[in-house]
């Protein structure tokens, strides 16, 4: 699972979701600066790189965003949700990055 591990350890797992990770040296290997958890932009190219969808809804009082992952050959998706508190921005690129980190760690797993 992706749902206790670092901030960093979450970058380094979408990283590999979209190729920016070094396999022969384990290090990042992207764009400098790149911090889709920090960076509209980046979390917008993470997005679309991986055919990832966004849905905004409301369960029960609290708005939430939800990322879904690309549709499996089941038609299933794998579903990212997060509660929107203050910075509506920044739940929605958390978001992005929790589901990019659930692709990167299935593409790890898989090896």
């Amino acid at each position: 699972m992706v749902d206790s591990i670092s901030d960093r350890e979450l970058l380094e797992l979408a990283a590999k979701a979209v190729g920016y990770w070094n396999k022969e040296f384990n290090c990042f290997n992207g764009p400098l600066s790149w911090d889709p958890l920090k960076n509209d932009a980046d979390a917008f190219r993470l997005m679309v790189q991986l055919k990832l969808r966004i849905n905004y809804d409301t369960v029960i009082e609290y708005d939430v965003v939800e990322v879904l992952g690309p549709e499996q050959d089941d038609f299933s998706c794998d579903c990212t949700a997060y509660t929107i508190e203050d910075d509506q921005c920044a739940a929605v690129r958390r978001a992005i990055v929790h589901a990019a980190a659930k692709i990167g760690k299935q593409l790890v797993d898989r090896k």
